[in-house]
């Protein structure tokens, strides 16, 4: 048996690290009031945590990045929730594109995030229904170029002629385009 508890321990100024170098588990922690931060600091594994009980907000709040919460298995939809990290750590941390349409990301996030237009243009679901339309991947910055279209869907689609030349299409493609009507 032990001398004192966790929240003795914690009360009179003892670390994480210290309650668990005298054998205290990480949930007779967590019921102390030790945070994820201090925790963390005290080395224990996301994992762990997760699996104690620690929120993904309370993670990250506590200093874990987008990828350590991606491999403690939280869903882009919980890292949306916390509006803490952005598009791009989210992808850098392992998430798909499909994942993060699913989590209600926009196309301009998926774009800014360094997703390919073809992988965003092949999503499909519940605001897209059959995939995201050529006109709102342009409104969204994609290059005309990247979307593997034909010129005459990028015509009906309502590129620009800025878009036309920043695809890197020629003054003949797109004469050719504008010629079929």
């Amino acid at each position: 048996a032990e001398c004192f508890s966790a929240t003795e321990m914690a009360e009179a100024r003892y670390t994480a690290a210290d309650c668990i170098a005298v054998g205290f588990a990480i949930r007779e922690l967590k019921r102390a009031n030790f945070t994820a931060g201090d925790l963390r600091e005290a080395l224990v594994p996301v994992t762990e945590l997760a699996d104690v009980g620690y929120t993904a907000a309370e993670l990250a709040e506590g200093g874990f990045s987008a990828t350590e919460l991606h491999d403690a298995k939280f869903s882009a939809v919980d890292l949306r929730r916390l509006r803490v990290f952005k598009p791009a750590e989210l992808r850098a941390a392992g998430f798909s594109a499909a994942q993060m349409h699913e989590a209600r990301f926009e196309l301009r996030a998926l774009r800014e995030a360094g997703f390919p237009a073809r992988e965003v243009m092949a999503l499909s679901g519940p605001n897209w229904f059959g995939g995201p339309t050529t006109r709102s991947m342009l409104e969204a910055g994609f290059a005309a170029s990247d979307l593997g279209v034909p010129t005459t869907e990028l015509k009906d689609a309502g590129a620009s002629i800025a878009d036309w030349r920043e695809g890197g299409f020629s003054l003949g493609e797109i004469a050719e385009a504008f010629s079929l009507d």
